[in-house]
């Protein structure tokens, strides 16, 4: 059972609008019904770029299954610009808003480290949060019992 500060964490989450790095706005919750596995990461963080191209590749293999995978980038847009450009992954980048720190704590991170994942189920319930590199081993064993 989740504590109501998670629980109202969750909901603040998919509600917020969060803005792509060239300018586009849209909330998690338009992804309603999908699991969502939601990463915190920075171009300027090493383990961050080193999970993400195992993030393109499940997104890939399980989005058919109703798995959505999104980026938020605790960054300056320009640089997450500039990284995708070099390093294309294949779910959309966000740029976290102001408040997102206080939300990551909320969240599990205390520490306010990066990366930071965080698994949403279809129905909108935290089903889990990882701070550290993912691996896709790790991955796919929380997502694979919610498919």
């Amino acid at each position: 059972m989740l504590d109501p500060e998670s629980e109202r964490a969750v909901a603040q989450l998919l509600t917020i609008p969060f803005t792509t790095a060239e300018g586009q706005t849209k909330k998690l919750a338009d992804w309603q019904g999908k699991i969502l596995v939601v990463n915190f990461w920075a171009t300027w963080c090493p383990p961050c770029r080193e999970e993400m191209p195992e993030f393109s590749r499940a997104q890939d293999q399980y989005g058919p299954n109703g798995v959505q995978f999104v980026g938020i980038a605790i960054d300056e847009a320009a640089k997450v610009v500039e990284f995708s450009k070099k390093e294309p992954v294949t779910y959309p980048l966000f740029i976290a808003p102001p408040e997102m720190p206080g939300l990551i704590a909320k969240l599990g991170n205390q520490q306010q480290a990066l990366p930071f994942t965080v698994v949403v189920s279809r129905d909108g319930k935290l089903i889990s949060s990882h701070l550290g590199r993912l691996t896709e081993d790790n991955l796919v064993k929380k997502l694979v019992p919610l498919l």
